[in-house]
C-alpha cells in the first residue's frame, strides 16, 4: 500500500473528519456518498481478507517440503537429512551463504529475504544431484559439523575437481 497516500489520508481525516472528507471526495469524483461507502467497505473487506490470509499462511517445515517435492525414493532421505540440518542452522547458517551457494548452482537468489524462503530452492537444487554427491555432502557435514560455510556443500557437490584447481593456483 502507498505509505505516503496512507499518511495523507490519515492527516485529512484528522483535520476535517470522515464526513467532510467523504463529501469532498464525492464532489471531486462525482460519486454519491452511498457509492463511496460501498467502495470503502469493499476495500476494507479486501484488506481484512489479505490480513487473514497472511495470518493463516504458515511456512512449511523441511520435512513437509521434502515430502511435497517429487523426489526419487533413493535420494529423498538424504535430501531430508540435509534439509533438516539446514533448518536447524547446522548447514549454511547465514542467508548470504545460502545465496552464494544457490547462485553457484545457477539459481537467482537475489530476491530471497530469509533462509526459510530459500529452503524450497535448496531442495530443488539438491534434487538435481546424484545420490553419491548427496552422500558426500552428508559425510563432509558430519565430519566437519562445526563448519557452517559454503565450502562444505561446494566441496561435496563439485568434488575434488574444484579443490585441485584451487590448490594448483597456489
Amino acid at each position: 500500500m502507498n505509505q505516503i497516500l496512507n499518511l495523507q489520508m490519515q492527516l485529512l481525516l484528522a483535520q476535517y473528519g470522515r464526513k467532510q472528507v467523504l463529501e469532498v471526495l464525492a464532489a471531486v469524483d462525482d460519486f454519491d456518498l452511498a457509492h463511496i461507502q460501498r467502495e470503502l467497505q469493499s476495500a476494507r473487506a479486501r484488506l481484512e481478507a489479505k490480513a487473514r490470509k497472511r495470518r493463516n499462511t504458515r511456512r512449511k517445515s523441511a520435512q513437509e517440503l521434502v515430502e511435497a517435492a517429487n523426489l526419487s525414493s533413493d535420494v529423498k532421505p538424504l535430501i531430508e537429512q540435509i534439509a533438516l540440518a539446514y533448518e536447524g542452522r547446522e548447514l549454511l547458517s547465514e542467508l548470504w551463504r545460502v545465496r552464494e551457494f544457490l547462485e553457484s548452482e545457477g539459481v537467482d537468489a537475489s530476491k530471497l529475504r530469509s533462509r526459510a524462503d530459500a529452503l524450497p530452492k535448496l531442495i530443488a537444487v539438491l534434487a538435481n544431484h546424484p545420490r553419491e554427491k548427496l552422500e558426500e555432502v552428508i559425510a563432509i557435514w558430519q565430519e566437519r559439523g562445526d563448519r557452517n560455510d559454503l565450502a562444505l556443500l561446494t566441496d561435496a557437490i563439485l568434488g575434488s575437481t574444484k579443490r585441485t584447481a584451487s590448490v594448483s593456483r597456489v
